[in-house]
């Protein structure tokens, strides 16, 4: 899994590079912040646990569970920041309704079942709600999906 991730790692890097950007940023999870050129040409390597992050002017090991992320300076071209501010919702289980307050009007709400089927396709009301009856559904996990917010729950 950390493997995949660290490949995800290096596509970013390759995106970040293209789009020019002069810095990357490796963030510690003791919340220190080491900055590299990328005119450097740093280029990392995972290995077993470890990443190897070697530069012209570096050559670094650090420990994979100590990098809490990577980050470049300057602003890629056509990706923007992805925000969750004022984007907050919740929801209130009973074992007949679910009940979703405080979403954005219009928001696109998908459950599906544990088998990834779509079981219900709706939308968040002009009030911000949206209530489910879950009389139908069978026992089991169930995942439910708006625009920014996932998660699941158990129909006993």
């Amino acid at each position: 899994m950390k493997k995949i991730c660290f490949l995800q790692l290096f596509l970013v890097i390759a995106l970040a590079v293209h789009a020019q950007p002069t810095k990357i940023f490796v963030w510690l999870a003791t919340g220190e912040q080491v900055t590299y050129n990328l005119a450097d040409r740093p280029k990392m390597v995972v290995e077993n646990d470890n990443v190897h992050l070697t530069t012209t002017t570096a050559d670094i090991v650090y420990a994979a569970k100590d990098i809490k992320k990577v980050t470049f300076d300057g602003q890629t071209d056509g990706i923007e920041q992805a925000t969750t501010a004022g984007k907050t919702g919740e929801a209130t289980l009973s074992q007949e309704f679910m009940t979703l307050t405080g979403f954005k009007s219009g928001e696109a709400v998908h459950i599906f079942d544990a088998a990834g089927r779509l079981i219900v396709s709706d939308a968040i009301n002009s009030d911000g709600s949206l209530t489910i009856m879950l009389s139908t559904f069978k026992q089991g996990v169930y995942i439910v999906k708006t625009q920014y917010k996932s998660f699941k729950f158990i129909k006993k």
